[in-house]
């Protein structure tokens, strides 16, 4: 039997229940990856997770133990709210679920949408691949905003397509307080939309961002008397995390072969563009208007991350490419049916590229060890400080792991506000605060979010200094995995672990 008749027979199985069938076999894959031992490997999961429990603890007021609540949308960060409040526990397992849940349906949705502007059986295909391409599998489990941000994206086309304004109103007042891309996606669609004369999914659009911003610039205003702040807030967090990653290598392999590496892990049916021609088919183009608005968003989105790497965001990450991946899909498979690949392009082939891509799944499963350091931290506070003891800490994943309450840290940002930092009053503030709040331990790691090695850059040298009467000693440190045997995990763990920083912790003794 060969690749094709598998393929026939699958698809006419599916075809019976076909979005059911194809939400159980994303979900079956989502929930393998995490049997066999999958975890977050972005420490912003761990941040979210503390946002909710703060945001329910504080009667559903949105809180971040840095005080920084107006640099992140609250949308994902609520609904992690509610899921605790439902199940009454603080854990990434139940958000990973709830990820889960949401990445299956996308399939789903993505496969309707398919079936809608193509046809049944070419949704099908679009559903299976958007199953199974290995960084929609990974972004359903990994607890970011991305894939609630997808599957608003495809509920705004979804209402545009049937005409249900009231969805596209919804979904795009939700999506602009979920990720900011979302905002600029829309908006940049009503250029094509104006041509095409849909004046009334700009209307609902236009209304659900003055909804979704405007609710989010009121609470700016209340917290800061700055309708923008929040603008201010998260620019600057972007901003800064960009300058810190920042180097002088090769401009080719940073800005280009960089993000492009990113792109092909996302989206590897980028690679039949090689044999891309002109259609030679003379069918009427079916629903032209959708595709082409479809089209217009997936290469828009791909030139902004380009653009944006400069200055806007860190590094291009498969992560970014996340909220616009289900609509390329099924872009690239209407194209594919309207014949603009050369006839190597078939299904077989391009389910065999599917298949061999999921060999990638080992890049995020050893990405998880990029949080080691921080893991470790948490492990020995959990051991070795006692459960009233305030810490000085701006690592979320170090607070998670140790299982204490996030009440018990508190951050740079708490300690040392924006306005004071780099002022002749710094030291003596922070003196003061540390005296205050008796703080008698404190957690380094040198990255954008952390903010001790900028105040006191002895720290990287782990050796004991003294400070405005303060002795800093090291009592903990885990430096990246070194292996002692020849194993391939133990290889691998070490090429990831390699560029790691130093995690540590440090007492504090007043002279």
């Amino acid at each position: 039997m060969n690749a094709n008749s598998i393929l026939d027979i699958l698809v006419k199985q599916v075809q019976k229940f076909p979005y059911l069938s194809i939400f159980i076999v994303a979900l079956a894959l989502r929930w393998l990856l995490l049997g066999l031992g999958f975890v977050d490997y972005w420490g912003d999961a761990q941040h979210n997770l503390i946002i909710s429990k703060l945001t329910l603890e504080n009667g559903f007021v949105y809180t971040d133990f840095k005080d920084r609540e107006l640099a992140w949308l609250p949308l994902y960060r609520y609904l992690g709210s509610f899921i605790m409040l439902i199940t009454g526990t603080y854990s990434l397992t139940v958000i990973h679920a709830f990820n889960i849940i949401i990445g299956a349906f996308t399939a789903s949705i993505t496969a309707y949408l398919g079936v809608t502007l193509i046809n049944k059986k070419t949704g099908i295909y679009i559903g299976l691949v958007t199953a199974c391409i290995p960084y929609m599998i990974v972004f359903s489990y990994v607890s970011v905003a991305e894939m609630v941000g997808a599957l608003l994206l495809l509920g705004w086309l979804f209402g545009l397509i049937k005409n249900n304004y009231w969805l596209v109103f919804i979904c795009t007042a939700l999506g602009a307080l979920t990720r900011e891309e979302i905002t600029f996606l829309i908006g940049i669609s009503f250029v094509p939309l104006f041509y095409s004369k849909n004046y009334k999914g700009i209307v609902y659009s236009v209304l659900g961002l003055i909804l979704g911003l405007g609710i989010w610039s009121w609470w700016s205003y209340l917290n800061t008397e700055n309708l923008l702040s929040w603008l201010l807030n998260r620019f600057q967090s972007t901003s800064s995390s960009t300058a810190f990653y920042a180097n002088e290598g090769n401009f080719l392999v940073e800005y280009m072969l960089t993000p492009f590496g990113s792109l092909i892990q996302t989206f590897p049916l980028i690679l039949f563009f090689i044999w891309f021609r002109k259609s030679e088919s003379k069918k009427p183009f079916k629903n032209k208007e959708w595709v082409s608005l479809i089209g217009y968003l997936t290469i828009v989105h791909w030139i902004f991350i380009f653009i944006a790497q400069f200055k806007i965001i860190a590094y291009p990450d498969p992560r970014l490419f996340i909220l616009t991946l289900p609509i390329a899909i099924i872009w690239f498979f209407s194209l594919f049916q309207r014949g603009y690949f050369r006839k190597f392009v078939t299904r077989r082939v391009i389910f065999f590229l599917v298949g061999i891509s999921l060999i990638q799944l080992v890049v995020p499963y050893y990405r998880q060890y990029s949080l080691q350091p921080r893991k470790e931290v948490g492990k020995w506070i959990q051991e070795n400080i006692e459960d009233d003891q305030i810490i000085w800490s701006d690592q979320a994943v170090a607070i998670v792991e140790s299982k204490r309450d996030p009440k018990l840290y508190i951050s740079s940002d708490k300690l040392l506000p924006l306005s004071i930092r780099g002022t002749q009053e710094q030291d003596e503030y922070i003196h003061s605060m540390l005296e205050e709040l008796d703080i008698e331990y404190l957690t380094s790691y040198n990255a954008p979010f952390d903010y001790t090695q900028a105040l006191w850059p002895q720290i990287a040298e782990l050796q004991p200094f003294e400070w405005n009467g303060i002795t800093f000693v090291p009592v903990f440190s885990y430096s990246p995995y070194k292996r002692d045997e020849g194993s391939i995990h133990a290889l691998l763990r070490e090429q990831f672990e390699a560029q790691l920083q130093i995690g540590s912790i440090w007492r504090l003794y007043r002279n």
